[in-house]
């Protein structure tokens, strides 16, 4: 978060609110869909498989 705050013009503390609400929001609906849909229809180990690759792909994303 600090990278985007930094690099960005204008009010630095209305930038890092709205980044850090729109991690919050990534994280609920993240713990919603996994714990509602994921975990019924394929079971926990296979969720958390499908948890660990998706993870996985987004530090592969933050490497490049």
């Amino acid at each position: 978060m600090p990278v985007v705050v930094a690099l960005s013009a204008g009010d630095a503390g209305q930038r890092a609110g709205l980044v850090y609400g729109a991690d919050l929001i990534g994280d609920c609906l993240g713990a919603v869909l996994a714990a509602v849909v994921w975990a019924p229809l394929l079971g926990l180990p296979a969720t958390c498989w499908a948890v660990a690759v998706w993870l996985l792909a987004g530090v592969v994303g933050m490497v490049e």
